[in-house]
């Protein structure tokens, strides 16, 4: 095991964990609200979720989370802030460019992924709410229609030309991830992509939080519709693992070589060799004990 993503409800909350890990495996990726500041020593790239500014952000994750990030991790060279693009946010985008490059730190996207829970309220005429489904229907809700695609692929384009030492993207997968007919050929009796790069193999595993392997799962978000997914991690990864789709001339594979750069950029940190994990607090021993799962001794 070489590298590592760290994901789930808020892996700062578990620093203990990750300071583990970073004495074991090299390079990782922490996927984080912000609100919690990651120990600076800790060599991971640091990808923090942003849903919208001010009262926009504050609808769809209970406060103005965006703002607190921006003090923890301004100046950080580890930290990328991912705008999750929707219907309702589009328009904010250049707003959010403009801060983070003032605050330098660096900007990507991803694209709101409908749940199939999503997806099967939406069409029911009496759905009930409750804290995870609060204002959404049929007319207003989040996802992103062909017209919306179009503009979102427009302000990435022009967010990229405006800032382009802050925008962590790359013109040829703007291109490729707002293909109309969606990035998965998907089956339809099981509803599973065939050409994913973020599917559970052998070689890529999930774990829970208590150790446990995941097992089968489809992928690390198993409950999003893959005919609309169009999510970052899993959209580069499954872009890279087609290589076979840009080999067609030299512009093609220039293109798939843009979107490697683009992965780069995103997961791979370059830190000064005296910053390395030999500042970390030391890592807790584990052992296993008989049918459990490995616990700190």
């Amino acid at each position: 095991m070489t590298y590592g993503q760290f994901g789930g409800a808020e892996p700062a909350l578990r620093q203990d964990v990750l300071r583990a890990a970073a004495r074991h495996l090299p390079r990782g990726v922490v996927f984080s609200n912000g609100t919690i500041r990651l120990d600076p020593a800790l060599p991971y790239a640091i990808h923090i979720s942003v849903w919208g500014l001010g009262e926009q952000g504050a609808k769809l994750r209970g406060a103005d989370v965006f703002t607190k990030a921006l003090r923890n991790y301004r100046d950080d060279p580890r930290a990328t802030f991912i705008f999750t693009l929707n219907s309702g946010n589009l328009e904010s985008a250049p707003e959010f460019v403009r801060i983070c490059a003032d605050a330098g730190v660096r900007v990507s996207f991803s694209h709101f992924s409908p749940t199939l829970e999503y997806g099967r309220r939406l069409v029911e005429t009496q759905a009930a709410r409750n804290d995870y489904f609060r204002f959404s229907s049929t007319s207003d809700n989040l996802m992103l229609d062909g017209d919306g695609l179009t503009r979102a692929q427009e302000l990435i384009t022009a967010a990229l030309d405006a800032h382009p030492e802050t925008v962590v993207y790359s013109h040829a997968f703007n291109r490729w991830i707002h293909r109309p007919e969606g990035v998965y050929e998907v089956d339809p009796d099981t509803g599973m992509p065939s050409n994913c790069g973020s599917r559970v193999t052998a070689h890529y595993r999930h774990f829970h939080t208590d150790m446990s392997d995941a097992g089968d799962a489809k992928c690390c978000t198993p409950n999003i519709d893959c005919r609309n997914c169009r999510l970052y991690a899993q959209s580069l990864s499954s872009a890279l693992h087609r290589m076979r789709e840009f080999t067609g001339s030299a512009d093609d594979f220039s293109d798939w070589l843009d979107i490697w750069e683009h992965w780069r950029r995103l997961f791979l940190v370059e830190r000064p060799a005296e910053r390395r994990t030999e500042s970390l607090d030391p890592a807790p021993q584990f052992v296993r004990e008989p049918d459990a799962a490995l616990v700190p001794a």
